[in-house]
C-alpha cells in the first residue's frame, strides 16, 4: 500500500491523535486535517491565506491554531 509522501497512515495518527487538544467553542473541524494543515504551513512557509482548500478554510485554521 503506498500513502502520499506528507501524511500518516491510521496506524502512526492514532499513536498522536490523543496528545491533540480538544476542541474549544465551536467544532473546528477534524483533528487530522488541522494537524495535516500546521505541518503543511512549518513545511512551507507560506502566509495562513495561502493555505490549500483542502485543508480547511485558512482563518478558521488559523484561529484555531492561534
Amino acid at each position: 500500500m503506498t500513502h502520499a509522501r506528507h501524511t500518516f497512515t491510521d496506524a502512526q495518527w492514532q499513536r498522536i491523535e490523543p496528545f491533540m487538544p480538544p476542541c474549544k467553542g465551536r467544532p473546528g473541524g477534524a483533528h487530522r486535517t488541522f494537524f495535516f494543515a500546521l505541518l503543511w504551513m512549518a513545511r512551507t512557509g507560506a502566509p495562513w491565506r495561502d493555505l490549500p482548500e483542502r485543508l480547511g478554510k485558512w482563518s478558521m485554521v488559523y484561529q484555531r491554531y492561534a
